[in-house]
């Protein structure tokens, strides 16, 4: 007799998608705001849940609740550590924390069958999204945004022919062995993966990150607030925008200023935070470089303004 429970032509259910991402609203960074437009326009498609952690970049102090539903999606934020993110050791100690939180929780809650989808932030997150899907009969898709060791090898901090990179390229092989597919954002990126899963036979796509045309459009430069406030309306200005981070060659942008220092009508200025920071600020300070302001993180919602600075 059929289940009487089960409603004639009710429709089947629809296929779940976990997104586990170190990194997702309210937080706004990068890779936290193409993580949650993702998450929010699968759900035409999945039902849609979040494994996350607790903000710790652009909202950090910001304490969010462990479970809510926000534009369909159903997230859960895992508890960990939120050390300052710009030292090497607190940063290790809130991956940790974060990646034992993560891997517990997605232990407790992935189901058979179930899809994954989980970005390169932290590090250590693809290996934890591997164990717990195959532990649980789900099938994972791996998102690049960051590719290790490599980074480490441009940052000197490994050798190329060292122990720890070797661990390293052998756990990645074995990550991307049992992926259903790997999502790359750029073509020298998808050259990278394919050499790395060499005779793995795992399908490689590459999908950009998108740019917000609707949202920020070509505006003349003598309408601009930031400039205004600057008193900079009438000179060329070379903006660096975003996190001031270890790999980011900020070194070589401060070179340019200093041989630039006596032509005024060049000005530099760099909007971010990251633990490189200090670097630009100390070439201010110190240098006494006239042509370099550094200005703090404005909101997402300003970018209309500095990006036509």
């Amino acid at each position: 007799m059929p289940n009487a429970s089960k409603k004639i032509g009710s429709p089947p259910p629809r296929p779940v998608l976990w997104v586990m991402s170190e990194l997702y609203y309210p937080e706004e960074t990068s890779t936290g705001y193409y993580m949650t437009r993702i998450a929010e326009a699968m759900t035409d498609l999945f039902d849609v849940k979040v494994i996350c952690g607790q903000p710790n970049y652009s909202r950090r102090g910001v304490r969010s609740p462990k479970r809510e539903e926000k534009n369909g999606v159903e997230i859960f934020r895992a508890a960990s550590t939120r050390f300052d993110k710009n030292k090497i050791f607190s940063r290790l100690v809130n991956m940790a924390t974060l990646g034992i939180s993560m891997f517990f929780a997605s232990i407790k809650r992935l189901r058979q069958g179930d899809n994954v989808l989980v970005v390169t932030t932290p590090p250590n997150l693809p290996l934890i999204a591997a164990v717990s899907s195959l532990a649980r009969g789900a099938a994972y898709t791996l998102l690049i945004h960051d590719n290790y060791p490599e980074m480490l090898f441009a940052l000197g901090k490994m050798r190329r022919a060292s122990a720890a990179a070797r661990v390293i390229a052998a756990v990645n092989r074995w990550i991307y062995k049992h992926a259903a597919r790997i999502i790359v954002v750029g073509r020298d990126m998808a050259e990278l993966a394919l050499e790395k899963s060499r005779g793995l036979d795992i399908p490689i796509i590459t999908i950009p990150n998108w740019a917000e045309t609707d949202a920020i459009s070509p505006a003349p430069k003598k309408d601009n607030p930031l400039l205004a406030e600057l008193g900079l309306s009438e000179k060329f200005v070379l903006l660096y925008a975003g996190n001031i981070g270890r790999p980011n060659d900020v070194e070589s942008i401060i070179e340019c200023a200093r041989r630039l220092a006596d032509v005024d009508r060049i000005h530099f200025i760099f909007l971010g935070e990251g633990a490189k920071r200090h670097i630009v600020e100390s070439a201010v300070n110190e240098e006494m470089l006239p042509n370099i302001t550094v200005l703090a993180p404005r909101p997402r919602s300003e970018q209309q303004i500095f990006l036509n600075a």
